[in-house]
């Protein structure tokens, strides 16, 4: 289903964009503040808790409405998921107390979630296959931006204003993105009206994810692999095979389970996963990495970083703007997969011979570059392998390998960091060798990451 003119089009794009700023922005906004937010209602016992809820609940529940989605009609699902954001936003700037935050946080995530698929589902609803490229791009350039940019505001917001208002100001900003959806996006847009909801198939997808994620947060809270977290990935494992035995057999599965065996999807999730690893690894590490061992202020590691955003925001939407008027893709996977894979490899050695402000400026800027081929890319391909009524399934599919690589990410290269380092302003020695380790660690991932995209099949793009 097409909107009528490009000016429609436009309008409802930029109720996309602000939901997407919103949910970018909302994960990482909270860092900064922490400090003034357990100062005021107290609760250190438990701030892991404050982002596991929210990376819980998202996680979760994206594919589950994404499938929704595909049978309720996306529009009713955007709206309902840009509500229950702004709703838990507000409960969340009102908290009084630790735990009223963390429930706010996690039903921030279940919309949080939905904002994310939806956004990426809508696309291909409304552009055709050769428009979602470009517009994908713009799309992916922003998620990335906010990403990094989150801690900033939110650092701005806390000390001029209030720890409250990085929640708050989600009320007027969601409020304008529910209005464009609700005026201006075609109350017939996607319906499927001959499908049923699997519920026995969500209830298991929920109960292996929230072990395995639980075990992935155990691991980061202690940086071990406790007894605790291991029983926890074998609950996962085992509810995990009765979820696939489950979606075998089921007529209206919430993943079908030729996902599981198709090259086209499964070569793009299992990038998507290395990708969520890097951009964690690369925006905690490096940062690290500025503060502690060249010794830069904290206002200054905040600028460096636009080194690296800046040309990733242009490259993503360069990328999509490229592959919308060639029709082509795997180039550049496989372009962006061995650029990251040299960038890492880079700071890993240089590391070693000691890597100076200049020497980090410009691997960061060359980071920039591989990430930004990577934003867009594999949301691209999906759209193109998958017609528009499986669009919330496979975006869906897609977001849960972001979430899980994210979660996992935190929790492998948290063990690292903990076992070199046990004291942040200790030895620099031992923190230098703890980060030499783990960009060689994510080296050997990137270069996965560039072996697989070589075997990834293209399906030249046409516009339709």
């Amino acid at each position: 289903m097409q909107l009528e003119t490009h000016k429609q089009k436009m309008i409802v794009f930029t109720g996309i964009i602000i939901s997407i700023l919103l949910f970018a922005v909302d994960f990482m906004i909270i860092v900064p503040a922490m400090p003034k937010i357990l100062g005021d209602i107290g609760g250190l016992k438990y701030i892991n808790w404050v982002f596991t809820a929210f990376l819980l609940t998202q996680t979760t529940t994206s594919p589950i409405y994404g499938k929704l989605s595909d049978i309720f009609s996306r529009r009713k699902c955007f709206l309902l998921a840009i509500f229950i954001f702004v709703t838990s936003s507000m409960f969340a700037g009102l908290s009084q107390n630790i735990y009223e935050l963390i429930i706010a946080r996690a039903v921030q995530g279940i919309g949080g979630g939905a904002i994310m698929v939806m956004a990426m589902s809508m696309i291909g609803e409304i552009f055709s296959i050769k428009e979602r490229a470009k517009y994908q791009g713009y799309l992916s350039a922003t998620f990335g931006l906010a990403s990094v940019a989150g801690p900033m505001f939110g650092a701005y917001i806390t000390d001029v204003f209030s720890w409250r208002w990085i929640f708050l100001i989600n009320l007027p900003i969601g409020i304008i993105s529910f209005l464009i959806i609700y005026f201006y996006l075609p109350k017939s847009l996607h319906q499927e009206k001959n499908t049923k909801i699997d519920y026995i198939g969500s209830i298991l997808l929920t109960s292996f994810l929230v072990p395995m994620i639980l075990g992935f947060s155990f691991i980061s809270q202690n940086n071990n692999f406790s007894t605790t977290s291991i029983l926890l990935f074998v609950v996962s494992v085992i509810l995990f095979i009765i979820f696939y035995l489950w979606e075998r057999k089921v007529s209206y599965p919430i993943f079908s389970h030729h996902l599981f065996v198709d090259r086209n999807f499964v070569i793009p999730a299992s990038m998507t996963f290395i990708t969520a690893i890097f951009l964690f690894a690369v925006t905690l590490y490096t940062q690290i990495f500025a503060q502690k061992i060249l010794d830069l202020p904290l206002t200054e590691v905040g600028t460096l970083t636009t080194f690296m955003v800046v040309p990733m925001t242009l490259v993503s939407a360069f990328t999509g703007r490229f592959i919308s008027k060639t029709g082509r893709y795997k180039l550049i996977v496989n372009v962006g997969s061995f650029i990251i894979f040299v960038a890492i490899t880079l700071f890993a050695t240089f590391f070693s011979f000691g890597l100076g402000k200049i020497g980090f400026l410009l691997l960061l800027a060359l980071l920039g570059l591989g990430m930004g081929t990577m934003m867009s890319v594999f949301n691209i391909i999906i759209q193109v392998v998958y017609g528009r009524e499986r669009l919330g399934e496979v975006m869906g599919a897609l977001q849960l390998s972001r979430g899980v690589g994210g979660v996992f990410g935190t929790a492998l290269l948290g063990v690292i960091f903990g076992y070199f380092v046990k004291d942040i302003n200790g030895d620099k020695s031992d923190l230098l060798h703890a980060l030499i380790n783990i960009f060689y660690l994510l080296s050997i991932f990137s270069f996965i990451s560039f072996i697989v995209s070589l075997f990834m099949k293209e399906k030249k793009i046409v516009n339709s």
